[in-house]
């Protein structure tokens, strides 16, 4: 499958381009410049500033899955991916590789065990030679799917992952429960007009260590989700809440801060005319984030494409 992935980005690397900083009283950098008043100021404030980074994104993957069916419970998927991400704007290309294994087994009652195993590598600029990232990553999930009902289905899963570059190593940990709501087909309420609902809660965990020192984290994340699907388009709504909650404090803070995130999305995708084995999806997405860290923006919306091209199976 090819997919290729593109849309206007306000920041290519996520961050914020101008900000202005306070040293909290009793944060390290306070305490630094109390001692050094004829370098700095400690009640004065500093202003960040940063190029300009926003662009057009270009992200473009191939995948190679591989099915193996040998008649038993087991059914097993490899696929090779590879990427290449060359947005507008110089300096914050990156590309690079991953291998995916995934297994599913069908139990009594209509239970499925889905496990997932993927390990790559990959290469990112970010405007700067200096922020350049050469990093690894190992991921692993185990999700089971519990039916209710007609319609009714309850997904509880666990995940690990695993990053690792020349400055910084990351390890976390999720756990979410997703339930998913699909009327059956006779008891729609319109004709050629089906709407599905689903609604999830998440804890994921965040630990690092590395010359780059970050604080680790924990959040707790909320989701939901309306699915219409109609004769010609299917319109998808999204919702999460994520509240971030940091072990140790930043520099210029005084203890360690809490953020909030809300992201509101829309999906359009169209039914092509013909058999035809391509998809076409039309992304709109608002992130807006409160925080005291100053590196992060306030507000990013997005537009994305994405063009999705499956070819024809070989035996």
């Amino acid at each position: 499958m090819l997919d290729i992935i593109t849309g206007y980005r306000p920041s290519l690397s996520d961050r914020a381009r101008h900000a202005e900083m306070r040293l909290e009283p009793g944060s390290r950098l306070h305490g630094v410049c109390a001692r050094l008043r004829g370098l700095c100021d400690p009640a004065s404030s500093f202003t960040l500033g940063g190029r300009r980074d926003s662009g057009i994104d270009l992200w473009v993957q191939l995948r190679l899955r591989h099915l193996y069916r040998a008649g038993t419970r087991w059914d097993l998927d490899l696929t090779p991916v590879l990427f290449r991400r060359q947005p507008s704007r110089a300096g914050h290309h990156g590309e690079g590789a991953m291998l995916r294994a995934e297994a599913r087994r069908y139990l009594q009652r209509g239970m499925r065990l889905n496990l997932l195993a993927e390990a790559g590598a990959a290469h990112f600029r970010q405007g700067d030679r200096r922020l350049a990232i050469h990093q690894s990553h190992r991921r692993a999930r185990v999700d089971l799917a519990v039916p209710h009902g007609e319609g009714l289905v309850s997904h509880i899963g666990h995940s690990r992952r695993w990053v690792r570059s020349g400055w910084l190593d990351l390890r976390g940990r999720r756990t979410d429960y997703r339930l998913d709501i699909l009327p059956p087909a006779d008891t729609s309420f319109r004709p050629r007009f089906r709407a599905g609902f689903w609604a999830g809660v998440g804890v994921d965990r965040v630990g690092q260590s590395g010359p780059g020192l970050l604080a680790g984290s924990r959040s707790r994340i909320l989701q939901a989700g309306l699915r219409f699907k109609m004769r010609h388009l299917t319109v998808v709504l999204r919702q999460e809440r994520r509240s971030e909650r940091f072990t140790e404090s930043l520099a210029y803070l005084a203890a360690p801060h809490r953020a909030r995130t809300r992201i509101s999305g829309m999906d359009f995708i169209p039914v092509l005319s013909g058999k035809t084995n391509l998809k076409v999806a039309v992304s709109l997405d608002h992130r807006k984030i409160s925080s005291p860290d100053v590196s992060r923006p306030g507000s990013l919306k997005t537009l994305k494409f994405t063009f999705s091209y499956a070819f024809d199976p070989k035996p």
